[in-house]
């Protein structure tokens, strides 16, 4: 079994640089290695380069017991070239994980998959969020004080 897990990381040897990490863990338990989210979203209101910054791991492709797999981090989903790169250095599958909601991305997501599937001849694995998160609304005014709080419940996948 390969684990293929998403993560925060602070890059404490970089300043605490915040990337979008997807760690690879081999079936030993081992760390056979990272890669850090290479597209960061910047549409409209949407702006996660407020908070992660572009990855500096490149396109790598990670030797399994299960094959020669890549990671394709959420957004870099949208980029072909991503694709393209992770099949010519060596991917036999290509996992992308991502929390995709909304209207415009999410009828997106299998056109995507499948399309890189048939254009880079490998498989792809595309993991979105599912199941009921808790989200909680605060209302603050400028003097710190709570005004109210609710809690609501937001559904995932289909």
């Amino acid at each position: 079994m390969v684990i293929v897990n998403s993560i925060l990381e602070r890059d404490i040897r970089h300043g605490e640089t915040i990337w979008n990490t997807a760690v690879v863990i081999g079936n030993h338990g081992n760390i056979i290695g990272i890669h850090r989210k290479n597209h960061i979203p910047r549409v409209g209101d949407f702006n996660e380069s407020t908070y992660y910054m572009e990855g500096n791991t490149g396109h790598p492709v990670f030797e399994t017991a299960n094959g020669k797999i890549a990671v394709n981090i959420c957004y870099g989903r949208h980029h072909p070239l991503n694709w393209l790169a992770f099949g010519l250095n060596g991917a036999e599958i290509v996992f992308n994980p991502s929390a995709t909601v909304g209207e415009l991305s999410e009828p997106m997501w299998p056109i995507e998959a499948r399309n890189a599937a048939i254009a880079n001849s490998y498989f792809v694995g595309s993991i979105n969020r599912v199941g009921t998160e808790l989200l909680w609304v605060y209302s603050i005014v400028p003097d710190v004080s709570l005004i109210w709080e609710a809690a609501t419940v937001h559904p995932f996948g289909r």
